[in-house]
């Protein structure tokens, strides 16, 4: 059994509020740091209704910033946009073919989202 401290605005003092008050409250037996960082930004990765969409045609295969920019209707910057973020989640990876990268997942086995 875990216990949760949550500690409400009422239990502090205007402006001491701060990352302190949150001491050992992460803490998840059988986890440690690294893998609750790893997690959350996997959930950052998918925080985002387009890089959700971008995660399931890269479940499909490899895709270029074009070919996913015509897929998903949105400008060419925004697209890189969005790679960037999963690129920094781990969740995919690019490979220089010739003159164009091709996106794919870092671990397709382990899409967080069925590929159909």
């Amino acid at each position: 059994m875990i216990n949760v401290y949550r500690a409400g605005a009422e239990d502090f003092a205007p402006g001491q509020i701060c990352c302190q008050a949150l001491t050992g409250f992460a803490r998840v037996p059988g986890m440690d740091q690294d893998q609750v960082v790893e997690i959350a930004q996997k959930f950052n990765g998918l925080a985002d209704e387009t890089r959700v969409k971008i995660v399931k045609l890269l479940s499909k295969g490899g895709f270029t910033v074009d070919e996913l920019v015509e897929f998903l209707g949105e400008p060419q910057s925004t697209t890189s946009h969005h790679l960037h973020v999963l690129k920094e989640a781990n969740l995919i990876k690019g490979e220089k073919r010739g003159r164009n990268i091709y996106y794919s997942l870092v671990r397709p086995e382990e899409a967080p989202v069925e590929a159909g």
